[in-house]
């Protein structure tokens, strides 16, 4: 894990060919220099490896500077690491959340049911960003048969059930992955707060979509109770978060990009308890022994699982 940075650590700048970070813009109004700090930068360029850029490593903390939008309210990571060095990270980055995997396909299938409904159950669909493709094995045992994924990081690819593998690209989303209008559904879960370039992203996921399709956008919750009570303490400030939005932002972007938005909602994730201790801000040796108790009394407690509303928003929408 890599610890928090010292107070008085030096951010870190560009690198010796001068692109180790770039500016960004809002990508609602385009803006890129008005905006109202949130956060300092706070790490070093020895900082951004692998490890960092794996899913659900034990949060540490890290994070790029932070803005808000003055004309939109946007909030976005400026600047960021550019765009092909994200790209590497993420193929090179661990697959570290085996354990949850089974509670998140049930939060997943309860986000996605909205966007199903009525649609036959040999509807092609794609999830972006799939892991080792639990979820796609998760619709496959629902019979949902017509099931495809991507996923950037080669460890992830590797792990998934050898019969899986042939449904999933080993790749980013990019032009030319798929073929036009192939999808009638596209999920995004966990993975809009990730992109860089969001609306070259969501152009592209409009153009993989046939005309009715849904996209189901699943993300953190810059509006959200948790993020309001800890602030720069919650786990969704993040150095793998590039942009954060709330119910406003995240609907705006979308109807931008020709998406009509059916609904939102704050919706509840099946999580262990080991999972809750994962997530909160505690002292960092408390929460060692917590997540690797020796009493077996305690891991069985740790062991059990609720539903919790732990910070993310989740839109349906259709291409218009």
């Amino acid at each position: 894990m890599n610890a928090p940075p010292p107070a008085g650590r030096p951010p870190a700048s560009g690198g010796a060919d001068g692109d180790l970070l770039t500016p960004t813009a809002c990508p609602l109004c385009g803006s890129r220099d008005d905006y109202t700090v949130l956060y300092p930068q706070n790490f070093q360029a020895a900082d951004l490896n692998a490890a960092t850029f794996s899913a659900r490593r034990l949060p540490d903390r890290l994070h790029y500077r932070l803005v808000r939008c003055n004309r939109d309210g946007l909030v976005r990571s400026n600047p960021i690491l550019a765009q092909h060095r994200l790209v590497e990270l993420y193929a090179r980055s661990h697959f570290t959340y085996a354990g949850e995997t089974q509670h998140l396909a049930r939060t997943y299938r309860a986000a996605l049911r909205p966007a199903l409904a009525g649609r036959p159950r040999n509807a092609p669909l794609l999830e972006v960003g799939c892991g080792n493709g639990f979820f796609l094995q998760h619709l496959q045992a629902a019979g949902y048969p017509n099931v495809c994924g991507v996923e950037p990081s080669r460890e992830a690819v590797a792990a998934a059930p050898a019969a899986l593998r042939p449904c999933i690209v080993n790749d980013v989303l990019r032009p030319g992955v798929f073929a036009p209008e192939r999808f009638a559904v596209v999920t995004l879960f966990q993975v809009l707060d990730h992109i860089a370039d969001p609306n070259a992203f969501l152009e592209v996921c409009r153009a993989i979509l046939q005309p009715g399709g849904a996209l189901v956008a699943f993300q953190h919750d810059i509006g959200s109770w948790s993020y309001r009570l800890l602030r720069e303490r919650s786990p969704i400030i993040d150095v793998e978060h590039t942009h954060l939005y709330d119910a406003r932002t995240g609907a705006a972007l979308l109807a931008k990009h020709g998406f009509k938005v059916q609904g939102w909602r704050r919706p509840a994730n099946l999580v262990s308890l080991r999972h809750v201790c994962w997530l909160m801000p505690l002292p960092a040796r408390l929460k060692q022994r917590l997540l690797d108790p020796s009493s077996a009394a305690l891991r069985r407690v740790l062991a059990l699982t609720c539903w919790l509303k732990l910070g993310n928003i989740c839109f349906t929408a259709i291409k218009e």
